[in-house]
């Protein structure tokens, strides 16, 4: 059967001489072929259907073994009396595509992984266009399912509890407006109305003339350290018995800065001696001079404010390199004046590993995005662009 076939392969059109790529198909659309050139195909193309030729995305095996991942289109020409006598196409390999789009899939549940073993969903607002993009994890903190509902940050908001929420708004305006990083601990609620306790931090973005276009961040889980950390304030004895059993190192500062306790786990935390501790300045536990004036800036203000809250540092232990760690601070006071601090240490290396983690995979994940030629979008269950 005399026939003429035009196939285009990105910006190349395919002649006889080439080597190009066919795609035919049985009347079940279930087989595909690579051929060598433009003559092994004539041949074998009058046992199949014409009808089926062509269209849609395809995966092609090629004589080699190599297989291809090709977007075709196509149609038959006829002559007067409906017989085909030409077929007239494009075929683009779109295997670079696919790849990329295995690639996000993967990243996709190796983030996801990730924030699941660290308890850390993550966030990212395009200020700019008002879009907000949240991961799965931070739909089940606040009791959801993945895509249940369209993220805003008005949504976000009716999460947090009643009496934190002028809190958190004032802290985001703070930072947008370049007053102060984003580090908070707020209560919120989950869908189901139980309450849980949120540890945020972010980076705000801003262009050329330093105004805000993305506020990206993590969320943290912390209810169960913060209520151990009640439980160690609520009599001295259980404090003490709690305090010698946990992993986590428990400290208490004079208003000056000494040590006036730390607990028997510094042993193993720090390889510090805790009774040869006693009396030591805090600045002795710093690996570096920025935290320390960090940490006398935040002591002052303890004092004047009697406010509780968290900091990080990294952490010189004395057998070891030095780490991250998270300390959460409580004033204790006496006539309303600070007498003392607690503090609960906790190693955060794992966390900070996880968190760099995600960053990274963020990276790749934008950089995959950016680098695709087609547009994508994401759809819930609902059919709402997300």
């Amino acid at each position: 059967m005399p026939f003429s076939l035009q196939i285009s392969l990105g910006d190349r059109p395919a002649s006889p001489s080439l080597s190009i790529l066919i795609i035919w198909c049985s009347e079940n659309r279930d087989f595909f072929i690579g051929l060598s050139s433009f003559a092994d195909f004539r041949p074998k193309f009058s046992t199949f259907q014409w009808y089926c030729f062509w269209g849609g995305l395809h995966r092609l095996l090629l004589a080699d073994g190599t297989e291809k991942n090709i977007r075709a289109k196509g149609e038959a020409i006829t002559d007067i009396n409906g017989k085909v006598v030409e077929v007239v196409g494009t075929v683009q390999d779109i295997s670079k595509h696919k790849q990329a789009e295995k690639a996000l899939l993967e990243l996709k549940n190796n983030l996801t992984s990730a924030q699941e073993i660290a308890d850390v969903g993550s966030w990212d607002w395009n200020i700019k266009d008002d879009i907000l993009f949240w991961s799965d994890k931070v739909f089940r903190q606040f009791g959801l399912e993945p895509g249940e509902i369209l993220p805003t940050f008005k949504a976000f908001s009716e999460f947090v509890h009643p009496d934190d929420l002028e809190f958190v708004n004032q802290e985001v305006e703070k930072a947008l407006q370049d007053v102060s990083p984003y580090s908070i601990d707020a209560r919120m609620v989950r869908k189901d109305g139980t309450e849980w306790i949120m540890h945020a931090q972010g980076k705000v973005y801003r262009d050329k003339n330093n105004k805000p276009i993305r506020f990206v961040g993590t969320q943290h889980n912390i209810t169960d350290r913060v209520l151990a950390e009640k439980l160690l304030l609520k009599s001295e004895g259980k404090y003490r018995l709690l305090a010698e059993s946990m992993n986590d190192v428990i400290v208490q500062l004079s208003p000056t800065g000494k040590l006036l306790y730390v607990s028997p786990n510094v042993k193993k935390f720090g390889g510090y001696d805790p009774e040869s501790e006693i009396g030591n300045d805090m600045s002795k536990y710093f690996a570096n001079d920025t935290d320390i004036m960090r940490a006398v800036e935040l002591l002052e203000k303890v004092l004047e404010t009697h406010q509780n809250g968290s900091f990080e540092f990294l952490f010189k232990p004395k057998d070891k390199k030095p780490f991250p760690v998270e300390h959460t601070y409580f004033p204790i006071l006496k006539n309303n004046k600070v007498t003392a601090i607690q503090l609960v240490l906790r190693d955060i290396t794992e966390r900070k590993y996880a968190e760099k983690e995600i960053l990274e995979k963020q990276k790749l994940n934008n950089l995959l995005l950016n680098s695709m030629p087609y547009p994508i979008m994401l759809i819930n269950k609902k059919r709402i662009v997300v």
